[in-house]
């Protein structure tokens, strides 16, 4: 999956100034990856050229700081390009400035304003032919907003996906979305998405999200309901008859039936959960219909909270570095060197030469120890990091979510390497940050001013990954496949339990569990303390469910100094939900 913005010379409305179109029908959320597509209209001039898309944000110092979005092209005269590629939205009240520059001059320029209507707590991305409000939706909590999609406009990564909540699949052409676009949106619901199929009764959804689909889909009939029979969804519910699609529910779902009829079929796939109506319940004759407002609210599930706190988990992260023992072995040679020079000069010639002499030295160490204060940045340079692997359950995806700290002692310039994959930005904004995107993955740069602390950075991308694990109806039995990983200080942790497992080497265990070695939290030698805390808004992982949990080798995706490689402590987090 190429997460580099994607150009290319699609065509676009005509026009001679660049079009800009944020998220998803124009609804964002504020703070996680949106998708932004582009049109550049065709240039007057050819050469190197850049496109740099610009968001705002409140920093801790005076005014505003900058992330920008760049990806680099070849401008050709009286060619269009047209671009998508994420940008993370921090202060919407501003507007974002899209600019284009060929050969360093710039020759377009765009300010997007962001509508407060547009900005949404919940978003219900909507694929359908046909025009749908979903005005009953406007009444759950949460301000939720509804975007209607065109196909043509889905993501290609899954990350884009962060501010979504739900996406309604109506009646949509399936041949209107490519695979990459396929991939990342059955990407982001094995990891925790919510998805809606709603199929026209008689006609066949999408065939490629038939490996999530709680229910096959088939022909239409027309049914009646029973008189009662969802007096739990709220009364007022005519008889009929309705025109429905027959579903043939898979095992282990959720299933409302009508008799003998099911009516709506609902399932877990990977981490995420999707349900499919038999019945569209946005039809005129279900208007004054009470209960389509909880079938919704189940449709939509929770409000979604992330499942790692990238910003408690980088204020665990070191927050300076050491320096390099080399840099003060180069320090006290210069100057010795120095010292020893300026002597022998002294010496040497005591006359008008030897002041000469001296101020040639002196201009030379000052251009040697300025070259020697830049190697001694560079290799005092660190990045600490953290990576949570989140294993989404029956699949071969786990989430990767890259938390780093970058330091610069006595202040200067960074720049990390995220690999290709993976959507990357700072933690919060801290100073003016540029995230160059290209084929091999994306560039973060920025600066520290002398005095700052370390500045936090995340990556989010998928890693294949095949863990899982299963306890005992009675508890006392843990199997365990952990593939090719092998994991360190393993526990398993439950509610307000742990019980330690040690060290777990690849492929398939099997532990039998004693019931006096589970411990309480607060009794416990709690190792992942600091992962887990004791209120939620200070957890680094949000977990309900019981999870194993341990050190993993190998360490998976790293952020890298793009000049130096890793330098800094590295470690990885493996997630596994048990199922019982």
């Amino acid at each position: 999956m190429l997460l580099a913005a994607s150009a290319s010379a699609a065509a676009a409305p005509p026009s001679a100034d660049l079009d800009v179109r944020l998220g998803f029908g124009g609804a964002v959320r504020v703070g996680v990856p949106v998708p932004v597509d582009v049109w550049v209209p065709p240039l007057p001039s050819a050469g190197p050229a850049e496109l740099v898309v610009g968001a705002p944000a409140l920093g801790p110092q005076a005014g505003t700081v900058v992330a920008s979005t760049v990806v680099r092209f070849d401008a050709v005269p009286g060619a269009a390009r047209a671009f998508h590629l994420p940008v993370v939205l921090s202060d919407v009240r501003r507007p974002l400035v899209v600019r284009v520059l060929v050969g360093g001059r710039e020759v377009r320029r765009r300010g997007v304003a962001i509508p407060p209507a547009s900005v949404g707590g919940r978003i219900v991305a909507v694929l359908s032919r046909t025009p749908v409000s979903l005005a009953a939706l406007h009444r759950l909590p949460g301000r939720v907003v509804v975007a209607p999609v065109e196909p043509e406009a889905l993501p290609r990564a899954f990350q884009e996906y962060a501010g979504v909540d739900l996406v309604v699949v109506r009646d949509t052409d399936p041949a209107r979305i490519d695979d990459a676009q396929r991939e990342a949106l059955l990407t982001w619901v094995r990891l925790g998405g919510r998805l809606l199929l709603i199929p026209r009764p008689g006609g066949a959804p999408p065939a490629f999200l038939a490996p999530v689909l709680p229910a096959a889909v088939g022909d239409a009939r027309m049914v009646s309901f029973p008189g009662g029979l969802l007096a739990g969804y709220g009364g007022g519910l005519g008889p009929g008859p309705y025109a429905a699609s027959v579903l043939a529910p898979r095992p282990g779902g959720d299933v409302v039936r009508a008799g003998d009829v099911p009516i709506v079929a609902a399932g877990a796939a990977g981490a995420g959960r999707v349900t499919v109506w038999a019945i569209d319940f946005e039809a005129p004759a279900f208007a004054a219909w009470p209960g389509r407002l909880r079938l919704w609210e189940e449709a939509l599930g929770p409000p979604r909270r992330p499942f790692v706190d990238v910003g408690a988990a980088a204020a665990q992260l070191p927050q300076s570095t050491p320096l390099d023992p080399v840099v003060h072995a180069e320090a006290g040679a210069a100057i010795a060197l120095y010292i020893l020079s300026v002597l022998a000069i002294g010496r040497r010639y005591p006359s008008v030469l030897g002041v000469v002499a001296g101020i040639a030295l002196a201009c030379g160490g000052a251009g040697a120890f300025a070259l020697l204060a830049r190697d001694a940045r560079a290799r005092a340079t660190g990045l600490a990091q953290l990576t949570v692997l989140e294993q989404a359950p029956a699949t071969g995806l786990a989430r990767a979510v890259t938390v780093a700290a970058v330091a610069v002692p006595y202040g200067g310039p960074f720049r990390v390497r995220a690999p290709r994959g993976m959507v990357a930005a700072q933690v919060a904004p801290a100073g003016d940050l540029r995230v160059e995107l290209h084929d091999g993955g994306s560039i973060l740069s920025g600066r520290l001013r002398p005095g700052e602390g370390a500045r936090g950075l995340y990556a989010i991308g998928a890693v294949p990954l095949h863990a899982s694990g299963r306890l005992s109806d009675d508890g006392r039995t843990l199997t365990v496949d952990l593939g090719r990983a092998r994991l360190r200080r393993a526990e398993i942790r439950w509610a307000d339990r742990a019980y330690p497992l040690g060290d777990l080497p690849p492929g398939i265990s099997t532990l039998h569990l004693a019931p006096d070695t589970w411990k309480k939290l607060a009794d416990a030698d709690d190792a992942w303390a600091w992962l887990f805390r004791a209120t939620d808004r200070d957890d680094i992982v949000k977990a309900g469910t019981p999870l194993l949990v341990g050190e993993a080798e190998p360490v998976g995706p790293a952020l890298l100094l793009a000049d130096r490689g890793a330098r800094g402590a590295r470690r990885a987090i493996l997630l596994v939900p048990l199922s019982r």
